[in-house]
């Protein structure tokens, strides 16, 4: 979201270049801060960002804040917030979902699972796209996510 957020920063100093004003969270900076730039960005774009785990419960938590995978977290959900979010789709007029993990990962079969839940209680016609995860775990290049995500968020640009 920081490079959409701040295009030309990136541009001229290139998506490898840190910027300690923007909405990505660094060590060192102020993480309520940061959180409250987020926010109200995504309040002007009309973004809503929600996660299908509601509770996850690690047979261990050694690595969990170090890129824990989704595989990990695919065998930890306690609980769910399927209904939540299919209540807060039919209560929204909404233009798009976008799905941070692709919808051909067989790996994490539980959160696919919840995924389809929601896809199948959907009204036909929205538009439901799956971009390159953000995650340090997805191993992914910078460059290769804004390029992705650029398909999916250029009218907030």
């Amino acid at each position: 979201m920081d490079y959409f957020n701040n295009t030309e920063f990136y541009t001229r100093y290139g998506t490898n270049t840190k910027s300690k004003e923007g909405l990505k969270f660094y060590s060192g900076m102020d993480r309520d801060s940061v959180f409250k730039k987020q926010e109200n960005f995504c309040k002007q774009k009309g973004i809503f960002i929600t996660d299908i785990v509601k509770e996850i419960k690690p047979k261990r938590f050694y690595g969990i804040n170090d890129n824990f995978r989704d595989t990990e977290v695919d065998k930890a959900v306690l609980y769910w917030n399927t209904l939540e979010i299919i209540e807060l789709i039919n209560n929204c007029s909404l233009e798009k979902i976008l799905l941070t993990f692709g919808n051909e990962n067989n790996t994490i079969k539980n959160i696919s699972l919840e995924i389809e839940k929601i896809e199948d209680k959907l009204s036909k016609g929205l538009v439901i796209s799956h971009l390159k995860s953000p995650s340090g775990a997805a191993g992914l290049s910078y460059d290769k996510i804004v390029e992705d995500w650029r398909l999916h968020l250029s009218e907030i640009q």
